[in-house]
């Protein structure tokens, strides 16, 4: 279907869409460029990461015995360097700090990060089909009267009752 299962397969689709490719079963046959290059990158890489790894880890491991309170700002000043060595805007730095912050909130009230990377990457692609499908009328009507949209409005209730079910035994174990 197209939906990543995780964090960093969504980022992945993400990363493909902005470069004009379209994910799926026909990127093999539309893109075929992409893929040789993506399998060749990858094969490179590990290559290459063998030997690094073979030579310098005693040396990495050595990473591990360094205060949180002088990696992470040094992490923070790299990632800063980076984005802002791109385009030379303070403003993609901006948008950087507000995107670490709101991910800093979703995982302080632990809320995972898969659905928001989703919403992004799946709400474009939404709307213009919602807009397709509401027509020039704009009425909801072809939503409640086709009967592959009712199918699939009562799957998504039936899964939503299952996971509302479960959560609730869920809780009444833990009691």
């Amino acid at each position: 279907l197209g939906i990543p299962g995780d964090t960093v397969t969504a980022m992945l689709l993400g990363g493909l869409m902005i470069q004009g490719v379209q994910p799926g079963p026909l990127i093999f046959r539309n893109n075929p460029d992409v893929v040789f290059s993506i399998y060749l990158s990858v094969f490179i890489s590990a290559m290459f990461m063998i030997v690094f790894l073979l030579l310098t880890t005693r040396w990495i491991v050595k990473v591990l015995a360094v205060p949180k309170q002088f990696l992470l700002p040094a992490i923070f000043v790299l990632a800063s360097i980076g984005v802002y060595s791109i385009n030379g805007q303070v403003s993609d730095l901006i948008v950087m700090c507000g995107f670490g912050l709101l991910g800093f909130i979703l995982e302080y009230f632990r809320y995972p990060l898969a659905p928001v990377i989703l919403g992004f990457l799946l709400g474009p692609p939404f709307e213009a089909n919602l807009r397709k499908m509401l027509g020039s009328s704009g009425s909801l009507e072809p939503l409640f009267t086709s009967p592959i949209a009712l199918t699939l409005i009562a799957v998504a209730l039936v899964f939503l009752g299952f996971s509302l079910h479960s959560q609730r035994r869920a809780a009444r174990q833990e009691k």
